[in-house]
């Protein structure tokens, strides 16, 4: 079996699916951890009590407003994700699976031979679409209740 090594070295599918699962993973991780991030931004860190302004109406009367209830939520997601490269079987070997799964199993050891438009060897063209969610139901009850404070 030959080194799996990032200069192109083999590698099992397994590996690689492996790897983009955890780049996708990874990715998630950053949205929510954005999310979360975004949301602080407007309670105080230490009481939890919503950051408040003043703001001046057209009639003049001035009102104390929760900035969470002035700023759209805005949730991401990652929608779909499209990964195209090629690969070159390099060897096959058959692999026992555990004794709980039975039987036998061929793994594939591969070497990356780009995304088959002559491009580098080792490239991977990466297409990831993000789409709008709306926001958890906890955090639009939150927000009425200081819209609702408001007034």
């Amino acid at each position: 079996m030959g080194s799996k090594d990032s200069g192109g070295g083999r590698q099992t599918i397994s590996d690689i699916i492996r790897g983009m699962q955890y780049a996708v993973n990874t990715a998630q991780d950053m949205l929510q951890r954005h999310q979360v991030e975004q949301l602080e931004r407007y309670f105080n860190a230490e009481t939890g009590e919503p950051l408040m302004r003043y703001v001046k109406m057209p009639d003049g009367k001035t009102v104390y407003v929760p900035l969470a209830t002035l700023v759209p939520p805005g949730m991401l997601a990652i929608d779909e994700l499209e990964m195209d490269f090629s690969v070159k079987v390099a060897s096959t070997e058959v692999k026992r699976n555990g004794e709980d799964a039975g039987g036998e199993r061929s793994s594939l050891n591969v070497f990356f031979s780009g995304t088959g438009d002559g491009g580098d060897a080792g490239a991977i063209k990466i297409r990831m679409k993000f789409k709008a969610v709306e926001e958890p139901e906890s955090a639009a009850r939150i927000r009425e209740m200081l819209c609702a404070s408001i007034l």
